[in-house]
């Protein structure tokens, strides 16, 4: 026994307590202070479990016995089963369980039979401590069947190294060959092909769910030769950004591969495929800006001056007149037509049938100036004559004619002198004198190119006169002589 001490404080050194005993007759008792075990063995039997777990969490817990602590966590956990308050339970796991494999596997047993495993999930250890494989296996094959969302979070969050990633894979494949699988289970079966870097599977996968991130997926893992035959899914889900990766990567993916599958979906879905004839004019055009020749090697630029006309009638002039590679025929047909005329007239010009597009530019179109342009890219005297006997059918086309002379620099008598006596040509007057303004400054043109040539002429003669007076050097002649 020892002395006593104030204010209830404890006198004793830990290891020496004091001990008391009670002798009678019949028994002897033996009395000690209460401990930390003997206090957390009271609140149990009480129910007072939160009492239990703050005594645990203070300075007291450190000395409690393994045993004791074990008990708090298997009484705490078995009230709320008991209650069914499996979320708190859920919750308090990473507190109660302390670390220890045994318990942590036992409980996710536990959650299990009551199919609270969802609560669980997102608590279950992976490193510290590290269950073992079959356990996080029986996870995820729950979840396969019952929860597909917590399903893909557990592939996306856990390691791959804790389970049987080729087991849980031909799990996966297995439930999808017997019912639909959903959006969710695609992804977690992309999620596991990335993990066993079988990336190509997991590429068809989120192409076929439409994922915006494919592209990125794509380019950063070099995946595009993976995608030759998917062009159409890719074209659904993003145009441009297709039409991008396509055009950079044409060595890969070629045009006649994008062409042939584009033509195929537009075919094959009806009135629904006409988007994919917009999408293929989308990507020629881009394809004809960034290599023209390319388009001309495939034999495609037939294809897209139809689709020029269809889609971009604006762009079609350009790409008339830069490639070479498109049938005459096809061209005129097309433009012709779609009543795209002066289009049709820069066709008629490379088939050699300029009067045809003097007569389109004139009658259909009414436009001198355009006329006059086109016939003096020809250069062919006889144009000029139709021009002129045409635009003398109408006032207001002769009129034009006059007006723009000085543009087509050619001869105003030519033109004047056809003029039938007494037609009425609107703004005759002002146009006359532009006419004669025009000729004088063309006259004066000429004779100032005429004088500056006539200095020319003498100054050059000059200087061969001087050239052959100067005396030849005996070495260059007797050079000459060998």
């Amino acid at each position: 026994a020892g002395g006593g001490g104030g204010g209830g404080s404890q006198w004793w050194t830990e290891g020496d307590e004091p001990m008391y005993y009670i002798v009678s007759p019949r028994d002897i008792v033996l009395a000690r202070p209460r401990g930390p075990d003997d206090r957390i063995q009271w609140l149990l039997e009480n129910k007072k479990f939160e009492e239990a777990l703050s005594v645990l969490e203070t300075s007291e817990g450190k000395n409690l016995k393994d045993s004791t602590m074990e008990q708090i966590g298997f009484n705490y956990l078995t009230h709320l089963f008991e209650v069914k308050d499996f979320a708190k339970a859920a919750a308090l796991c990473p507190k109660l369980l302390f670390q220890k494999t045994a318990l942590w596997e036992r409980w996710v047993l536990e959650f299990a039979k009551v199919q609270q495993l969802a609560l669980l999930c997102r608590y279950i250890p992976t490193g510290s401590p590290r269950l073992r494989q079959a356990v996080y296996d029986m996870v995820l094959k729950i979840f396969l069947q019952s929860d597909h969302e917590n399903f893909l979070y557990l592939v996306r969050r856990w390691p791959a190294e804790i389970y049987g990633m080729r087991e849980i894979t031909d799990s996966l494949l297995a439930y999808e060959a017997r019912s639909a699988a959903s959006g969710t289970l695609r992804e977690a079966l992309a999620e596991l092909y990335i993990l066993q870097d079988r990336k190509d599977m997991a590429l068809g996968i989120f192409l076929q769910l439409q994922r915006p991130e494919v592209f990125d997926f794509i380019a950063r893992n070099g995946l595009l030769p993976s995608v030759r035959d998917k062009v159409v899914l890719m074209m659904e889900l993003d145009s441009g950004k297709s039409i991008d990766l396509l055009v950079e990567g044409r060595d890969l993916i070629t045009p006649p591969m994008v062409v042939s599958q584009l033509k195929e979906a537009e075919g094959a879905r009806g009135k629904a495929g006409d988007k994919f004839r917009m999408f293929l004019h989308q990507y020629l055009h881009q394809l004809f800006e960034r290599d023209p020749d390319l388009g001309a090697q495939c034999d495609l630029h037939g294809m897209q001056v139809e689709l020029y006309a269809e889609y971009d009638p604006k762009l079609l002039m350009n790409f008339l007149a830069t490639s070479s590679s498109y049938p005459l025929e096809v061209a005129y047909a097309v433009c012709r037509e779609k009543s795209l005329y002066q289009e049709l007239v820069f066709v008629l010009g490379r088939m050699g049938n300029a009067s045809q597009g003097v007569s389109i530019l004139v009658q259909k179109l009414g436009d001198i100036q355009g006329a006059i342009q086109f016939v003096q890219s020809q250069r062919d005297d006889e144009l000029w004559e139709q021009l002129v006997e045409m635009s003398l059918a109408s006032p207001r086309l002769i009129g034009t004619l006059l007006e723009n002379l000085g543009s087509a620099q050619l001869d105003a008598s030519r033109v004047l002198k056809r003029i039938p006596l007494g037609m009425p040509i609107p703004q005759l007057r002002d146009r006359l004198i532009k006419v004669l303004e025009e000729s004088r400054t063309q006259a004066s043109l000429i004779q100032g190119a005429n004088e500056i040539l006539i200095r020319d002429r003498a100054s050059l003669l000059q200087r061969l006169h001087r050239e052959a007076r100067r005396a030849v050097p005996r070495e260059r002649v007797a050079v000459g002589k060998k």
